[in-house]
């Protein structure tokens, strides 16, 4: 048998949430094949990248993320704050990726470099954040755009590409990899609230399929 078992985001990346390592080693030392994927850290790691800053910054440039429905509208809700990403984007996309490797680095332990580093990642997540406002991917935190306490609302989004940050990088990347691999059975370890709209978007893409 083959399982494949999927962290979704939200979870700081800081402190991996360990049930599905857990799960993971027990089904291993009872033969089972097990295939463990933290989309959590591979979400961060998609977000926090030049190329995707620089790609968030022409969707807000173009317009792209304020289309018919939206609830508020990014354009009238905060004009400032997208004439700040639109004014720092492409800085902050040209440093991001240091800023990554600073804090996967011993030179995160040097103060104003690990501080410097922290700050750049926390802008570069507010701009990738802003195309799909209300909702706001932080660190520590993620505000969804709609409430995930709402069944409708829930099913509504992980259809909603204005919305969902998650379904276009799980398209590209988890479901092709679980297509090739085919395993029998996916688990999907939803721990938290901050986790329902990945983890059910998830859900609706395997189940396209």
């Amino acid at each position: 048998m083959k399982v494949m078992l999927l962290f979704p985001p939200h979870w700081t990346p800081a402190m991996p949430h360990l049930a599905l390592p857990t799960l993971t080693a027990f089904l291993r030392e009872r033969g089972v094949e097990v295939i463990q994927r933290d989309l959590n850290l591979e979400v961060f790691e998609a977000l926090l990248t030049r190329r995707h800053l620089e790609q968030a910054v022409a969707r807000l440039r173009e317009g792209r993320w304020a289309g018919p429905g939206s609830p508020v509208g990014a354009a009238s809700a905060l004009p400032e704050r997208v004439d700040w990403a639109l004014n720092r984007g492409p800085e902050v996309a040209a440093r991001v990726d240091d800023a990554v490797s600073v804090i996967r680095s011993p030179a995160f332990l040097d103060g104003p470099r690990g501080v410097a580093a922290l700050l750049t990642i926390a802008e570069a997540l507010g701009i990738a954040s802003l195309p799909f406002y209300p909702a706001s991917l932080e660190l520590t935190r993620y505000v969804p755009p709609v409430p995930v306490d709402s069944s409708r609302a829930l099913l509504r989004a992980v259809r909603e590409r204005r919305l969902n940050v998650f379904l276009e990088l799980f398209e590209t990347g988890v479901i092709p990899d679980i297509e090739r691999e085919q395993p029998q059975i996916v688990g999907i370890s939803v721990c938290t609230m901050d986790q329902m709209l990945a983890g059910m978007t998830l859900a609706h893409l395997i189940k396209e399929r």
